[in-house]
């Protein structure tokens, strides 16, 4: 009897040794048995590279939340979503950012940066036959234009606005027409366009990714890539200082098609980055979670 006593009194010891250091064990981790917190990703449009990265991302952290795409209008319409609350995260041009404070700036657009995605860079097309090689062949004789910059508060937009409002003089002259897609990408092709009464060179302004699937469609024997040289745009700065757009090159062979009328070599551009933002508060109320998404955001935006 003595000897079952002291094997209970043994067993409840080791109980209470055992329990307290399994309790214990609280390091903060993500566990797949707790209740995983949604995260609401605004993308963008069907087929279009938002929408893509959105759905990358959410990939990145189905393991740890329950993360949600929602298709969206782009840039502006995500920032006005991340300021309602409606959505947790999304993507937009970082010129778009600046656009938006300037236009509203009373909005409430509490964001962190997770991460800069890729360069949006601005391509300019034209009518081969027009023989306009650079930009400033065009805001020497505005009226002779007509540029397509897509549809209305859209990525290539907002640009063409941006740059507008920041450089004035000739770009205030050029007229502009909010349809894209491919009747901007047709009506180059005809080469002249009815504008204001009078017969105008039609162009198309966009901007995304190089290589992207609306480029390739515009990849036309027909037209012509432009060569960006206003250095001006270099120096557009952010309300903190930042230059919202930076030097590039769009790099012969990737259109195959427009380098045939491509005299120049590569063609130069400037581009905006693509941003990742997660709004401040969604951050702070799920720092474990957060941590994880920025960790991985840094290895899916890390140089190939």
């Amino acid at each position: 009897m003595k000897s079952k006593i002291m094997s209970v009194m043994l067993a409840m010891a080791f109980c209470i040794v055992i329990v307290p250091a399994v309790n214990a064990a609280d390091t903060p981790k993500i566990s797949e048995n707790s209740a995983s917190p949604s995260l609401v990703i605004c993308g963008g449009a069907e087929g279009g590279r938002y929408l893509s990265a959105a759905s990358d991302i959410a990939g990145l952290v189905k393991d740890t939340m329950t993360p949600r795409v929602e298709k969206t209008g782009g840039s502006m319409d995500n920032l006005k979503r991340l300021s309602e609350g409606t959505c947790d995260a999304g993507l937009a041009q970082r010129d778009a950012i600046a656009f938006q404070q300037e236009q509203d700036p009373n909005i409430k657009l509490d964001v962190d940066v997770a991460a800069s995605l890729y360069a949006e860079t601005m391509h300019l097309v034209c009518p081969a036959t027009a023989q306009v090689k650079y930009l400033s062949g065009i805001l020497k004789d505005p009226a002779k234009y007509v540029i397509f910059v897509g549809n209305e508060r859209g990525g290539s937009w907002v640009t063409w606005n941006y740059l507008t409002k920041s450089l004035k003089g000739p770009y205030e002259k050029v007229p502009t027409v909010a349809i894209g897609g491919q009747r901007a990408i047709t009506a180059v092709t005809n080469e002249q366009y009815e504008f204001g009464g009078k017969m105008a060179i039609p162009c198309l302004f966009w901007v995304g990714g190089v290589g992207a699937s609306f480029m390739k469609d515009a990849d036309d024997p027909r037209l012509h890539l432009v060569n960006l040289d206003d250095s001006g745009i270099a120096k557009i700065l952010d309300r903190y200082g930042k230059p919202l757009y930076k030097v590039v090159t769009v790099p012969s062979g990737v259109y195959k098609n427009l380098d045939r009328t491509n005299t120049i070599g590569e063609i130069e551009s400037y581009a905006t980055d693509s941003v990742f933002l997660v709004r401040a508060s969604w951050a702070n109320d799920h720092d474990i979670e957060y941590g994880a998404l920025l960790k991985r955001l840094r290895t899916y935006t890390a140089p190939k």
